[in-house]
Formats: C-alpha cells, structure tokens, sequence
C-alpha cells in the first residue's frame, strides 16, 4: 500500500511574533498537545490516559462530534541532542524534539518537529507538521489522490499556524513556564 507524506514546516519566531517562543516553550506545547489536545482543537472534546510512565503511551480521544466518536492514539515524545558538523555551526549541539502520533487502526501517524536553524540565535527555530498517511482504497494517481494530498496539505498547514498561535496565547497568560 502507497503511503504519503505530507509536511508543512514555519518559522516559529517571525519579527512581528509576539511573545517569542523558546525550545522549551515549543517543547512544553508539544507535552500539553500529547497529554491533553482538547486544549489545542475544539474537535476533541476528552483525552483519556490510563497512565504515564514513560514518552510513550496510548491515550484515547473523544471527539464532540463527527464520524467518529472516539479514537485510540500511540503518542511518542523525542528528546535528543544532534551535533552538526563544525563547519555548520561550530561546537553548537542542537537539540531535535519531536511529538509522534499514530493510529494504530489505520496507520495514519502524525509528527511535530521542534528544530534549530542555522544560524547560532536560540529563536531561529522551525516547528514542523508532517502527516503520514496510507492511501488505503484511494489511488495515489488522479483526482482522487490529488484532493486527499490537498486536503492534508491544508490541515498541516492549519495545525501548525493555529497550534503555534495556541502555544503563543498559553505563554502570554502564564501556562508555559
């Protein structure tokens, strides 16, 4: 089966951005969107999570409305260091931290990566929202591929800018630290 691949990538602190974001702040975002995505999309009415020991666990959301009532999710939270080679950035470790999402009914996975741009300033950062997706019954080929790689595109597109507008508004009033 033919998988698609869909990303969206934006820089996270523009110069009419306000407040500016931090690694952490992105990082901290993307905990709360894993452990609790009602606050990140009206759609989602209930997360349920049977317990947390570790960065990777099953959660279950419920949605308000739709064509589905509810559904089981695998989360995966990514901390690591990356150093680039010297002539890059000299002596600069990076830190990458990534947010996956997969469903495990249909494949169907979702990652949000937190990364570094070239230049050494701690708010050159990039956040970006990839979807992963099985094409099932649709042909890749045609029309109806087309409109399924157009839809995706729009709600990566979407995700990101409202997720970072979320993420901007939960740091203003104090909710990450």
């Amino acid at each position: 089966m033919s998988t698609f691949n869909i990303t969206w990538v934006e820089a996270v602190n523009r110069a009419n951005s306000h407040p500016k974001l931090s690694i952490d702040d992105l990082w901290q975002g993307c905990v709360l969107l894993a452990r609790s995505p009602q606050v990140f999309t009206s759609a989602i009415s209930a997360c349920d999570i049977p317990s947390i020991s570790s960065d990777n666990f099953t959660r279950t959301v419920h949605f308000g409305q739709g064509p589905v009532d509810r559904m089981e999710q695998e989360i995966t939270l990514v901390d690591r260091h990356k150093v680039l080679l010297p002539v890059l950035i000299p002596t600069t470790p990076l830190t990458e931290r990534q947010f996956e999402c997969t469903v495990p009914d249909t494949g169907n996975r979702v990652t949000t990566t937190i990364c570094h741009g070239v230049s050494e300033s701690p708010e050159d950062l990039y956040l970006s929202f990839e979807y992963s997706i099985p094409y099932g019954k649709v042909s890749p080929e045609g029309e109806e591929g087309a409109k399924l790689r157009a839809m995706y595109r729009l709600k990566a597109k979407d995700n990101l800018v409202t997720g970072l507008a979320t993420m901007r508004d939960l740091k203003s009033r104090g909710k990450l630290a």
